[in-house]
């Protein structure tokens, strides 16, 4: 399951789900899903509760509060965060985002989608994000790096080396055809069965 968070329309949210769709080729070996929020509180809160997320796509200039009522009751939202989160900008708010997803969250792959320059994002933000995009430019690579990264977070090679090996075909071995049946004539106990 992927988590998208962004404002984005309905319209936008089912291309984007067309989208992935489309990039699906049958030798994957997992099918995307995904989940839409629209701010930075949203987002706390469900990569907090959903334990399916195995990636966040964030994109810039969020609202930082969300317009769900619920939340506003919730003890998860962006209370325990101090005031400085307030004073954080808009163009900034994705960036910090993630810094506090991964903060709980650390084995989540972080994707961030940038208007501003990336490079020099990628230097202020370190290790923090797996991969920075430049706009929607390279949202065609962004199918195939979730793919690769959950993969090989679920790369378990000796569970798919026994997988592998109980696909092979079984071949029972018995000494009969070679001793031409002098292990059951001969046997004391059998013999009686070998007569019929």
């Amino acid at each position: 399951m992927v988590l998208i968070v962004g404002t984005h329309s309905a319209a936008e949210q089912k291309a984007i789900r067309r989208h992935l769709q489309r990039k699906r080729s049958v030798d994957d070996d997992f099918v995307i899903r995904t989940v839409f929020v629209r701010s930075v509180e949203d987002a706390l809160h469900e990569t907090r509760v959903n334990t399916e997320i195995q990636a966040v796509v964030i994109r810039n200039g969020l609202p930082l509060r969300s317009q769900d009522r619920h939340l506003a009751t919730s003890h998860w939202g962006l209370e325990g965060l101090g005031a400085d989160i307030e004073a954080v900008p808009e163009s900034e708010r994705g960036p910090t985002l993630g810094r506090l997803i991964a903060e709980f969250r650390p084995e989540l792959d972080l994707y961030l989608f940038t208007d501003g320059n990336v490079e020099e994002i990628a230097a202020r933000t370190g290790e923090t994000f797996t991969r920075i995009f430049f706009r929607e430019e390279d949202c065609d690579e962004l199918y195939s790096s979730i793919i690769r990264n959950v993969v090989q977070r679920y790369d378990a090679p000796f569970f798919f080396a026994l997988r592998d090996h109980a696909k092979l075909p079984v071949s029972n071995f018995h000494a009969l055809p070679v001793s031409r049946g002098k292990s059951i004539r001969n046997s004391k106990w059998i013999g009686a069965c070998a007569t019929i």
